[in-house]
């Protein structure tokens, strides 16, 4: 390496020297620049400073002596030599700050280079893609031109990154030299930044800006750096380009600009004309709306783009005229030799060869005939929606008839809709002329691989009645939804008019609808009624509302009506009883069974008749993440679907365990008799629901409406984490017409959980042997370690009760406890206070290190 190249990463390397010392493994409180803390090479105590002057990373050791920049440093936290391993320090900074410290593949060797030895040299390298996320934005340098002036980064539609396009400036010259940069892996495993290319069709720029803006112009232009500028002049359109300049157009994935009206600027040379008609074609082949073409006046000089400064005369206004003024592109008409694949607009003819070129013209087909089988796209797969002919039970999932589902469309069922959306014809050569043919199946695999382009609407859920929309709009009319993403199928109900301005006192005669149905339930007290409330709100809201915590019915005794409250909530809002979920014993069972209900699209959910205590990691995540993503069972595929489910649970006397008991409320209801099956309601609520459903939706929109209208007013209630924007609508909704805070509940939920007690019972025997005192886990498992064969017999000093509270913590079933098991299990509940004691964790920076533990007191139990 060079001393130019390693001046050019000192300088990228200014003022981030701790965030490497950190990513190195050397987490040290030296980084805030007082002296007197141990040194992150020898150790010692207060003997290092990290004086950092000039953000160079300098530093002072009375130990091992200091160094004017942060390279040395990072050598001894490698062990290496300061001087001897120089070069060697100076390329892991490099790497860190994704910096190529070598000259790339594609031009500036040293020596010269055969075709086939290139090649080979090159082809060495593999792109991963997407790039990881953990990989930091490349600083990359050349030694002809130093630092890249300009990085330009490509996507896929989820805005993850594919690669970099990068700018140098030709020192002393006018002329610019342009470049992919691209993450790669050698079949060693060895990463690093090359100046490569991805393979071809390449995404357009900002494709997931151009996915998720689908209601805006696009305009194509020529370059990343006009592209950069006239997003910057025209904020109202998404700006779009291709990769690798002018004759890149071919070379380029244009499937995106399919149902899209499309305005192309082109640079104002035979270049830019020539690039202009080739994206026009491209954009009308990839079924785009319209496509026009700006015509640049003579006025502009040769050469000019959208980057250029405006010449004299010309104002912002004109430019914008110019853009709403394009022409629209006319196709050249081909030769009398050339074969016409869709030259009729109700046909398509298929010829080998032309796959690419039709799959524009199939989607729209599909998307105009769609007609009762609308096809949307959802957690990255084509969809449909059905209603069930007959009940329907899959392992652990049962589901009513009538119930709405969502489908994953399969090939076959898509080469059906293609052969009935549009005819399809080919050429016979026997009969001379075209003949019709169903769609082909190559066209059908096409589409379904198609993913990240697809023209389809997205949908978000299907709801079955009202819902308020997350900016507090009404959604009543059927059909789907293209501001939320959702489809409104009724089925064959009516439901009235949602008021768009409901008063308080409308608000508070549909709460009394509601207290009405559910006179009958025994419920504790008037909290556990007001949970009752807030579970039917949330279902008719659910998919508008980011997160909602799981809704627990419980009782001391079967036959109480736990399982009717939860029809009740599901009737209401679906017009069926609720889809029932078997309580899993087997955490990958609950995984698949989740995904399972997540894909399928079901709105309300009850795990059923539990008898286990309720808390798994799968469980605990769909409740406060907004996307669930999972392996489909029997494939490799990923799938990433919204989470936005209405989670219900009954069951005798539930109990909650770990981080479940912050994402619940309770419900409980006791019929204080001996046979609560023997009760009579004055109403058979199943028969009554349907009945009267949709006054109940309309009374519950009604209630969340009013507080809007309202203006949402502050209630006195604490914050909930993680379901904020439940809180604000459902639970304040009801805390305003003067009902009971339904999160009161919580702390029932808490006293159930047979984790605290766990947790409390350790630190009680933990603090009753040490106290406050720091220990290693080798010190507590050896305080803990049976002496003989009669130690249950014996706990004179309180070693016996530490021994079987770390078992039973830790759920160890041999005698011995496991250390690195302890560990892991220590670091799951650091910070977390039981019963007016915490677990804390303490690191030591020395030549190793040292974690220890202790229990602290923070308060009287």
């Amino acid at each position: 390496m060079s001393m130019i190249d390693a001046e050019n990463i000192r300088k990228a390397s200014t003022g981030r020297w701790p965030e490497i010392f950190v990513t190195l493994g050397a987490d040290s409180p030296a980084w805030n620049g007082k002296p007197g803390h141990p040194c992150p090479s020898c150790g010692g105590t207060d003997r290092f400073h990290f004086t950092n002057k000039g953000g160079s990373g300098s530093y002072v050791c009375r130990g091992c002596g200091g160094g004017n920049d942060g390279f040395s440093l990072v050598a001894k936290i490698l062990k290496l030599d300061p001087k001897k391993d120089f070069p060697k320090a100076v390329k892991i900074v490099a790497e860190f700050l994704g910096i190529e410290t070598s000259p790339p593949d594609s031009f500036n060797q040293k020596t010269p280079m055969n075709k086939s030895n290139q090649e080979s040299k090159t082809n060495d390298w593999t792109p991963v893609l997407p790039i990881p996320a953990d990989i930091p934005h490349p600083n990359p340098s050349l030694k002809q031109y130093g630092f890249a002036t300009k990085l330009w980064v490509y996507t896929n539609a989820d805005g993850e990154r594919l690669f970099y396009v990068c700018r140098f400036e030709v020192q002393g010259q006018k002329s610019k030299k342009i470049l992919p940069l691209t993450y790669c892996q050698k079949p060693d495993g060895m990463r690093q930044w090359r100046f490569l290319a991805i393979s071809e069709p390449r995404p357009i720029f900002q494709l997931d800006k151009v996915l998720s803006e689908p209601d805006l112009q696009l305009l194509v232009v020529e370059g990343e750096k006009t592209a950069s500028a006239a997003q910057v002049l025209f904020t109202d359109f998404v700006v779009t380009t291709s990769s690798n300049g002018s004759s890149s157009a071919g070379k380029t994935d244009w499937t995106p600009l399919a149902r899209r009206s499309v305005v192309i600027w082109p640079d104002n040379d035979h270049q830019g004309q020539k690039y202009a008609a080739d994206v026009a074609k491209l954009a009308i082949q990839s079924g785009a709306l319209s496509v026009t073409i700006v015509e640049i006046p003579s006025i502009f000089p040769i050469g000019w783009d959208l980057a250029d400064a405006i010449p004299d005369g010309i104002t912002h206004s004109d430019l914008r005229n110019y853009l709403e003024s394009a022409s629209p592109y006319i196709q050249r008409s081909r030769s009398n030799t050339d074969v016409n694949y869709h030259d009729t607009q109700n046909t398509i003819r298929w010829v080998g060869g032309n796959l690419h070129l039709i799959l524009g013209q199939a989607q729209s087909a599909l998307i105009a005939s769609s007609n009762g089988d609308a096809i949307y796209q959802r957690g990255g797969d084509l969809v449909r929606v059905i209603r069930l002919s007959r009940p329907e039970s899959k392992t652990g999932i049962k589901r009513v008839e009538g119930a709405i589902s969502i489908l994953p469309i399969d090939v076959v069922w898509l080469q059906l809709r293609l052969t009935a959306a549009v005819p399809w014809e080919k050429w016979n050569v026997r009969s001379n002329t075209w003949v019709r043919i169903n769609a082909p199946i190559e066209v059908a695999r096409a589409i379904l691989a198609n993913a990240g382009n697809w023209p389809f609407p997205i949908l978000s859920g299907i709801i079955s009645s009202p819902t308020i929309r997350s900016d507090g709009s009404i959604l009543d009319q059927p059909g789907y939804d293209e501001q939320s993403g959702l489809l409104f199928d009724p089925g064959s109900t009516v439901f009235p008019p949602v008021p768009r301005n409901p008063t308080v006192n409308d608000a508070l005669h549909s709460l009394g609808v509601f207290l009405e149905i559910l006179r009958d339930f025994p419920f504790k007290n008037d909290e556990y009624r007001s949970v009752a409330v807030a579970a039917i709100l949330t279902a008719l809201v659910r998919l508008s509302l980011r997160t909602a915590p799981m809704t627990i019915f419980t009782a001391p005794k079967m036959a109480s009506g736990k399982s009717l409250l939860a029809d009740i909530v599901s009737m209401i809002a679906t017009g069926y009883p609720a889809t029932v979920m078997t309580h899993a014993t087997n955490p990958d069972d609950e995984r698949k069974r989740i995904l399972a209900i997540l894909t399928e699209g079901d709105s309300v959910v009850c795990i059923d008749n539990v008898e286990r205590p309720v808390g798994s990691e799968a469980l605990c995540s769909v409740l406060t993440q907004t996307t669930y993503k999972d392996r489909v069972l029997g494939a490799t595929q990923m799938l990433s679907v919204s989470t936005a489910v209405t989670w219900l649970v009954t069951g005798n006397n539930v109990s909650v365990r770990g981080d479940m008991s912050t994402r619940a409320i309770v419900c409980h209801i006791d019929p204080s008799v001996e046979r609560p099956e023997e009760r009579r309601f004055d109403v058979n609520l199943y028969q009554h629901i349907p009945n009267i459903r949709p006054s109940l939706v309309v009374a519950g929109l009604t209630i969340l409406r009013a507080y809007i209208v309202a203006g949402k007013p502050s209630q006195d209630v604490e914050q909930y984490g993680r379901f904020e924007q439940w809180s604000d609508l459902v639970r304040s909704a009801l805390v305003w017409l003067g009902q009971p805070d339904p999160v009161a509940t919580r702390q029932s939920v808490e006293d159930s959980d047979p984790v605290r007690e766990q947790l409390l019972t350790l630190y009680v025997a933990w603090y009753d042997l040490f106290q406050s005192r720091e220990i290693t886990v080798a010190q507590l498992v050896d305080k803990a370690k049976p002496k003989s064969d009669w130690y249950a017999l014996n706990d004179d000093d309180g070693s016996v009760a530490l021994y079987n509270a770390l078992r039973n913590a830790t759920n160890e079933q041999g005698r011995d406890i496991n250390p690195r098991k302890l560990g892991w299990w220590l670091s799951k509940y650091t910070g977390r206070i039981e019963g007016g004691y915490v677990l804390q964790r303490s690191k030591t920076l020395t030549s190793e290190m040292t974690v220890s533990w202790s229990i602290k007191k923070i308060m009287s139990i």
